[in-house]
């Protein structure tokens, strides 16, 4: 059961309805439950067991630490954690039989937190019944965003009722979400036609690319990309929100940023923020010299690419990533600061954003390629200025991630200019009047495209 299917909206008014049923809440949290497991045993019938298996290690292993909290008990619990993801993820290398169940790395990283905070003694201390609702949530069981519990548990205690606003919030949330997938998304990755689009052009076009050809393929996947996951995010918001349940915004207009670390303040907000928590602050606090803790972005960056998938090719997109945020560090010093004229910072800015959404596309390429001989190729594309002449795939792709792109950075922008107008009765009135045409052509849309939507393509990571 995808977010796009017939069968999602068969059950989410029936999981809305249950969650706001008449009677106690622990009745309620059963139900959202019970629906939470049956959700995910939609994606494998063996599936539900694993959930339930680290949903178990984990509430005992909290248990431990709050019994003995020693450096030791949450080793183990770590450990244990990792074993579980790690066979999987990492098992396939040596055997095909073993695949990665979807939504692992998820709830893995969820009972991982939940260790830690109850280390550091910021301990809400669930329930098992809440706790495993924290676990198997249905909106995010399967691709986050990644919760806390002090940040989801409180919320169950009081799950009643939704008020309007948050039918209103969500209902707006989801079709959203399901736009940007199902329409933006899915036709970067197929074309406008059969053999226009991003797929095509990695996976069939086996060499022959232009440095255009390259750009355009980093430009075009890291779109789709983006709007795939932020949709997939929206819409698991959204649907979070019917029940009254507000989740962490997980992207907030990512290539709008003007640094590596401003990039990553802003893209799948729910990891960055994991990773930045439990893994770089200890080690940055550890090793608090700067080449320590330029050693600390390199390893947390590293860990965010192996988290990904297995591969050489994510590897070597976490440590470009790394090496980018230690050079932006190194380099920051001597940039143009808040004591330089007013100009300066401005063509500065325009040069940071550029040189960023450069950089960030190209790391694309290394995510994207099927192995580090791809990768290579398109590089060499890349650095090869007379292959910039020719155009190997058609003229329709280029004009589709032009106007994509065109068209995301101009409401990126237009954001500003929004948020000031907001203040005018007139132009407040003319909204209300507009808003109902906007979602109804997005519902329109929506419908339209819906013959050739897929999977989202952030379940394979």
């Amino acid at each position: 059961m995808t977010f796009q299917s017939l069968s999602y909206w068969i059950f989410l008014p029936v999981a809305c309805a249950v969650a706001a049923a008449p009677g106690v809440v622990r009745r309620r949290l059963l139900g959202v439950l019970a629906l939470s497991y049956l959700f995910y045993a939609t994606w494998g019938v063996w599936l539900p067991l694993l959930l339930l298996a680290s949903t178990l290690l984990n509430h005992g292993a909290a248990i431990v630490i709050r019994r003995w909290p020693a450096a030791w008990s949450l080793a183990c619990g770590i450990a244990l954690n990792v074993a579980l993801l790690g066979a999987f993820k990492y098992g396939g290398v040596w055997s095909e039989r073993i695949a990665l169940p979807v939504g692992l790395s998820f709830f893995t990283f969820q009972g991982l937190s939940h260790l830690i905070d109850t280390y550091r003694e910021d301990d809400t201390r669930p329930t098992l019944l809440e706790f495993a609702v924290y676990m198997a949530f249905w909106p995010t069981v399967l691709a986050g965003p990644i919760t806390r519990v002090h940040g989801i548990v409180p919320q169950l205690r009081s799950l009643g009722r939704p008020s309007w606003d948050d039918l209103a919030v969500g209902a707006r949330q989801i079709l959203t979400g399901l736009f940007m997938k199902m329409v933006v998304a899915d036709t970067l990755a197929t074309g406008i036609q059969v053999g226009e689009g991003v797929t095509f052009g990695f996976d069939r076009l086996a060499s022959g690319w232009s440095g255009i050809d390259a750009w355009f393929l980093a430009i075009g996947f890291g779109l789709q990309l983006y709007f795939d996951f932020a949709g997939y995010s929206n819409v698991a918001i959204g649907s979070a929100r019917l029940l009254g349940i507000r989740l962490p915004e997980n992207f907030d207009h990512p290539y709008l940023a003007d640094s590596p670390a401003a990039f990553w303040s802003r893209w799948h907000m729910s990891l960055s923020r994991w990773i930045r928590d439990y893994l770089f602050f200890p080690l940055a606090t550890a090793l608090p010299h700067a080449p320590g803790r330029y050693l600390a972005v390199i390893v947390s960056m590293l860990v965010f690419g192996m988290w990904h998938g297995v591969g050489w090719t994510f590897v070597a997109w976490g440590l470009y990533h790394g090496l980018l945020q230690v050079a932006h560090r190194a380099v920051q010093p001597w940039l143009p600061g808040r004591g330089a004229p007013a100009a300066l910072r401005a063509a500065w800015q325009s040069v940071a954003w550029v040189s960023t959404f450069l950089l960030v596309s190209y790391g694309w390429l290394l995510f994207r390629s099927a192995d580090l001989a791809q990768a290579w190729a398109l590089t060499r594309a890349l650095l090869a200025p007379w292959s910039y002449a020719t155009f190997s795939l058609r003229p329709n792709f280029y004009i589709l991630v032009a106007l994509v792109a065109a068209l995301y950075f101009a409401y990126g922008w237009s954001r500003g200019i929004a948020a000031r107008l907001a203040t005018s009765r007139r132009v407040d009135g003319l909204v209300t009047v507009l808003r109902p045409a906007y979602y109804g052509a997005l519902v329109i849309a929506v419908i339209i495209w819906s013959h050739q939507s897929s999977v989202f393509v952030y379940f394979q990571f």
